[in-house]
C-alpha cells in the first residue's frame, strides 16, 4: 500500500471531534480545567514552607542558600536574554564556554564566584552590585 493511501486510511480511523460524544467530553474537560471562581485561596507558599520546615535552623539555612543560588541564576538568565544573547554568545564575550554559562544559569549550581559575576556584568555592559542586609530581614 502506498504512503498516501495509508495516510488517508489513518485519517479516517481517527475519531471525529464533531460527534456529540466528543463535544461533550471536550466541554467537560474545559469545565474541569477552568479555575474555580470565588474560592478562598489556600495558605501562601511561605506559610506552607514554614509549617513543613518548623524551627529547624539548619534546614532554614539550606533553603535560604538555595534561594540565593536560584536568584543569581535567574538574574544571569534575565540579563542574557534581555541582551538578546545566546549562552554561546555570552560565553564568547566573557571568555568562557557555553557549558559554563549553562551551569551558572542552573538554579541548583552553588559555585557562583564574584569574579565570574563581574565578568558577566562587564560583558553585558552592566554593573554588579552586592549588598549586605540583616539576617532577620
Amino acid at each position: 500500500m502506498t504512503k498516501s493511501r495509508t495516510r488517508r486510511r489513518n485519517r479516517r480511523s481517527k475519531p471525529d471531534a464533531a460527534t456529540p460524544t466528543a463535544r461533550a467530553a471536550k466541554s467537560k474537560l474545559r469545565r474541569s480545567a477552568a479555575p474555580a471562581r470565588n474560592r478562598k485561596s489556600g495558605s501562601s507558599a511561605s506559610a506552607v514552607l514554614s509549617k513543613l520546615v518548623g524551627a529547624d535552623p539548619a534546614l532554614r539555612a539550606a533553603i535560604e542558600e538555595h534561594k540565593l543560588s536560584s536568584r543569581i541564576a535567574e538574574m544571569i538568565l534575565f540579563a542574557r536574554t534581555s541582551a538578546r544573547l545566546t549562552q554561546a554568545g555570552l560565553a564568547e564575550r566573557v571568555g568562557t564556554t557555553q557549558s559554563v554559562i549553562s551551569r551558572l544559569e542552573d538554579a541548583d549550581y552553588e559555585g557562583h564566584s564574584l569574579s565570574m559575576l563581574q565578568r558577566i556584568a562587564d560583558a553585558l555592559g552592566m554593573r554588579l552590585d552586592v549588598t549586605w542586609t540583616p539576617a532577620n530581614a
